[in-house]
């Protein structure tokens, strides 16, 4: 083994590194925009709670939640179409 061979198998371990670190932390920033989208992150906000006697909101935001879940396990591609059409609703 060269000195050469290792500084260049050190550069290429530090290049894929960044980049696979990089790319989870865009998959967790995608996933807590989703969350925050399908308003799951209020489910058990008491003061939303209070607010929704009937629980319709509640239940919209189950459904929502079911509705991106389906989505990402028949076509993962599909979730950005589905966040368009949350957004909408």
């Amino acid at each position: 083994m060269s000195l050469r061979w290792l500084a260049e198998s050190l550069v290429n371990w530090r290049d894929f590194s960044k980049q696979f670190i990089g790319q989870m932390a865009s998959l967790q920033n995608d996933y807590l925009i989703e969350l925050e989208v399908i308003g799951w992150n209020g489910i058990l906000d008491f003061r939303r709670i209070e607010k929704d006697e009937t629980l319709a909101e509640s239940g919209a935001i189950i459904q929502k939640a079911k509705r991106w879940w389906v989505g990402i396990l028949d076509d993962p591609k599909s979730c950005l179409i589905l966040q368009r059409e949350i957004l909408a609703c």
